[in-house]
């Protein structure tokens, strides 16, 4: 098989997975469900993937990848939380699917990880004077670990997401205020300790 149809084949796993998380809770799709989707085989699909979970992998890295932040009601130079949970709330659905009723635990783990790879590239990478206007973020950057800071942060942020897509009495402002506060939280104190 060449390098062109194995991506050919991968995208339409992909995009299986994906369509099927649309209106399926993960814990309900199966491999021959994704195959059929996918106008392929098993042998095909287990020559690219381990399990469903793996193929979920893929797809999540490619959605965040390949998708713009931004939906009509938010805009550019919103604030980077605001986007990402008008992002979020924009694709609630799919994230309920994923998330909810999910039985490998390593597969949050992984989320956080990755959510965590991402913020901290985001901060290493903020030129100075954008870091001297967010000083949550360089809260973050100065700390001694700020790994650690980060990687509690996401842990935060997914459960918070998580309990959003379990509760339908919570709203996107309670989502927002709850993902804002830690922020808002240490920016207080840092301006007490100057």
């Amino acid at each position: 098989m060449t390098s062109k149809q194995v991506m050919r084949t991968k995208r339409a796993l992909n995009q299986a997975l994906y369509d099927l998380l649309q209106t399926n809770y993960l814990e309900k799709i199966t491999v021959k469900m994704i195959v059929d989707q996918a106008l392929t085989d098993r042998s095909t699909f287990y020559r690219y993937y381990q399990d469903k979970f793996d193929l979920l992998r893929d797809v999540i890295f490619n959605f965040l990848h390949g998708t713009t932040y931004l939906n009509d009601n938010i805009l550019e130079d919103d604030p980077m939380f605001i986007r990402v949970v008008g992002w979020l709330d924009a694709h609630a659905s799919l994230f309920r699917h994923i998330l909810v009723n999910n039985s490998d635990v390593t597969f949050y783990e992984s989320i956080v990880t990755n959510i965590a790879a991402e913020g901290q590239k985001f901060i290493e990478t903020m030129p100075p004077n954008e870091l001297h206007a967010q000083p949550f973020f360089q809260f973050i950057r100065d700390a001694p670990k700020p790994e650690i800071i980060i990687t509690s942060l996401s842990s935060m942020i997914l459960s918070t997401i998580l309990q959003w897509l379990q509760d339908d009495a919570l709203t996107m402002a309670d989502v927002l205020a709850a993902i804002h506060y830690p922020g808002f939280y240490l920016h207080q104190l840092n301006a007490k300790t100057d």
